[in-house]
């Protein structure tokens, strides 16, 4: 079965945001689900690819799978996962955390 497509966004496709980047290849991609609990996602990836794919916070990721569909995250921090591996974590949370954050939920 094909891996996810992780692409990195610059803002909603329906108001004019675009892709500016794809996370690939990443070593691990990984969220948690909890009940009363804000749903997270991580990604750990190359530095390299995180640098080649422009991401910063407040960018979306726009995941594709087969599995679960398309889904869409809000990333709300970047870090070095390990140091020396040359590896960084993209934490990203769901859109309702993004809405209410923004005031609008």
């Amino acid at each position: 079965m094909a891996a996810a497509v992780i692409q990195v966004w610059d803002g909603f496709q329906s108001f004019g945001g675009t892709c500016v980047g794809v996370l690939q290849p990443y070593a691990v991609a990984a969220g948690t689900e909890a009940e009363g609990v804000a749903s997270t996602l991580r990604v750990v990836v190359p530095r390299d690819v995180a640098r080649e794919s422009t991401i910063g916070e407040g960018h979306l990721l726009r995941i594709v799978s087969r599995s679960r569909g398309t889904q869409w995250w809000w990333v709300t921090q970047i870090q070095d996962a390990d140091g020396d591996a040359g590896m960084v974590t993209v934490t990203a949370g769901t859109l309702r955390q993004l809405l209410a954050v923004r005031g609008l939920v």
